[in-house]
């Protein structure tokens, strides 16, 4: 009776440590206020973000991410992405909304030929004969939770958002 006993209570014990440990992990609270202890999986910081590649149909590269637009609650609002130019020069910022994003944490399969050219060298297949097609390979994933998204792509094209009206922030509006 007594080990019995003694079962029921380091068992109520693990279960109180672990909902304590759990707790604890996300939020404290101290005077009314909560904190946030620790981000979850698939939590993203803001600062990671910028600088995230974005691809367009068929996995063109289109720009990167300069910048994201919060609201008042903290709710994404849009994601500015640098469009154009070579090396900063000439690029114009177009923000589009946060929805108009998939975001990917699996980077983008690249295309490759599947092995060494045809005997005879390129264009020598003659008709009729199989010629190895291109295979589509990935580059491999780094292993481990990070804090940010791989690339994003958006169902426009470059030249698309070459054309779209440019981005203004509102204290710029000001400053003219």
């Amino acid at each position: 009776m007594r080990s019995k006993a003694m079962v029921y209570v380091a068992a109520f014990a693990t279960v109180v440590a672990l909902s304590m440990s759990a707790r604890s992990a996300t939020t404290d609270t101290a005077g009314g206020q909560q904190f946030i202890s620790k981000a979850a999986p698939g939590d993203w910081r803001a600062s990671k973000l910028v600088g995230v590649a974005i691809y367009g149909q068929n996995n063109q590269s289109i720009g990167k991410v300069t910048d994201v637009i919060v609201d008042k609650s903290g709710a994404a609002k849009a994601v500015v992405i640098g469009v154009g130019g070579f090396l900063g020069v000439g690029q114009k910022n177009v923000a589009l909304p946060f929805a108009a994003f998939d975001w990917s944490s699996e980077p983008i399969v690249v295309v490759t030929n599947a092995g060494p050219p045809p005997a005879g060298g390129a264009g020598s297949a003659s008709p009729g004969s199989m010629v190895p097609a291109p295979a589509a390979t990935s580059i491999p994933a780094p292993k481990g939770v990070y804090d940010y998204p791989d690339h994003g792509t958006v169902g426009l094209t470059k030249d698309q958002l070459k054309d779209a009206p440019d981005f203004h922030y509102a204290s710029a509006a000001t400053e003219e």
